[in-house]
């Protein structure tokens, strides 16, 4: 199985049971999954008689009940501005006594992390219709100002509906919102991290402002895992993925897995540049070189789709020994690796002395064998009477979605790095990462 995601802090015995009723109307009937801080319920409007998932959140659990109420509401109304089919539709929110909580379309399927579980890469064509209409909803969400922050395999639901596979961006939780300074609760604090380490772009990992270009490279990094079956970065520490996100060489696609597309590694050398300027500039114009690439390699070429050509960014590709994921990859000048150290310090000593540390992923996993090549993955469809995914209309704001389907005995997806896991919190009792606390 996949590597389960760390949590800060474990979940309290459940204040809540079959029958409860929240915000007047909505009578809890089943969990769907749990957090560090809350579950996932699906629900029964108790005069509409309609089906929904109401994420509940403890807020007697938080360190700090004021800003964990700002960003729950925060989430809420993020996704309640973005009306997409690939965001998940948020209906209602409110607080009752110290719980807060979230409606949300109930959402049927499994996440792209459980995907992958199963199949370890996508299939070319899966691959180019996922990105595309992630693509959509992060145009919308940027247009609008929102910057979701923590992209990542946990948080891509693929939903069945009416027989057809629907790509819903899940938890805004800690989206940037143009209008976030408003709230003080909302403000980060310096040097605070949000998102999830191995996903982090260069930017969020040394506390820099961040734009829509920081969501681009975490799409380049669920593309390369994709792709290859394996992250692009890992480390044995916090502070050894953090430095090689920064500073190491990036690793090269096609060093690391069999059958990788031809001109993938071009693609990923531009998604994944240091400097924004450098990467893509749009979610629309990445995914459409991630298409050009992918489709041609199916023998669809340039006039199958109409598809912007992909600019090259003008750098040197990197060679198959500069690979920032292996062990034995060669070192970044030490100049460059000396201001990095040097900039990545504080934030783990603040991380170390207990400041806040919202961080919602994976950790970096322990090494594992090549990649295998490209292999067909499994039907979309869920199997029959599969666990629903719970999710709001504010998809990318902290909006819940579990999988429906128990994949107990598929084989575990390895890191690009190596080194013992890093460990941040103990996980307790969830199917998915549906909270993202």
């Amino acid at each position: 199985m996949r590597p389960p995601e760390p949590e800060l802090q474990s979940v309290r015995p459940s204040p809540w049971a079959p029958g409860s009723i929240i915000g007047g109307k909505y009578r809890l009937t089943m969990p769907i999954g749990a957090g560090g801080m809350g579950q996932v319920w699906r629900a029964e409007h108790t005069s509409l008689g309609t089906t929904v998932a109401v994420k509940l959140v403890d807020l007697a659990s938080s360190q700090n009940p004021q800003e964990t109420m700002a960003r729950f509401l925060h989430e809420a109304r993020a996704a309640a501005r973005l009306k997409n089919e690939n965001v998940v539709q948020t209906m209602d929110h409110g607080a009752q006594g110290h719980v807060a909580y979230i409606v949300m379309e109930l959402l049927e399927g499994e996440s792209l992390a459980k995907r992958l579980t199963r199949t370890r890469v996508l299939p070319a064509s899966d691959a180019v219709r996922i990105f595309r209409e992630m693509a959509r909803a992060l145009e919308k969400a940027h247009k609008q100002g929102i910057v979701h922050r923590d992209l990542k395999p946990e948080n891509v639901f693929l939903s069945v509906e009416e027989g057809r596979e629907v790509v819903k961006i899940l938890d805004f939780g800690i989206a940037k919102t143009a209008d976030g300074g408003h709230d003080p609760h909302l403000k980060t604090h310096a040097g605070t991290v949000l998102g999830t380490p191995a996903y982090m772009s260069p930017e969020q990992v040394l506390g820099k402002d961040i734009d829509p270009r920081s969501d681009l490279w975490q799409l380049a990094m669920i593309a390369f895992e994709c792709v290859t079956g394996v992250r692009a970065f890992s480390g044995s520490t916090l502070g050894e993925l953090f430095m090689r996100i920064c500073s190491a060489p990036l690793p090269v696609p096609s060093q690391v897995a069999r059958n990788v597309p031809p001109g993938f590694d071009a693609w990923f050398a531009r998604a994944a540049q240091r400097e924004p300027k450098d990467r893509f500039q749009s979610a629309r114009e990445l995914a459409e070189g991630l298409s050009l690439v992918l489709l041609r390699s199916q023998g669809g070429g340039a006039a199958t789709v109409p598809l912007g050509s992909m600019v090259q960014s003008g750098r040197p590709e990197p060679t198959g020994r500069n690979t920032a994921w292996s062990r034995g990859a060669s070192n970044p000048s030490s100049r460059r690796a000396l201001t990095i150290a040097l900039a990545v310090l504080p934030v783990l000593l603040i991380g170390v002395v207990g400041a806040v540390w919202i961080v919602k992923g994976r950790d970096p996993d322990p090494p594992a064998p090549a990649p295998s090549a490209l292999r067909p993955a499994a039907s979309v469809l869920p199997p029959a009477s599969p666990p629903s995914a719970a999710t709001s209309a504010a998809p990318d704001m902290p909006i819940p979605a579990t999988a429906a389907t128990n994949d107990a005995g598929a084989p575990p997806a390895p890191d690009a790095g190596a080194g013992p896991k890093i460990r941040t919190g103990t996980k307790t009792n969830t199917k998915e990462d549906v909270l993202g606390f």
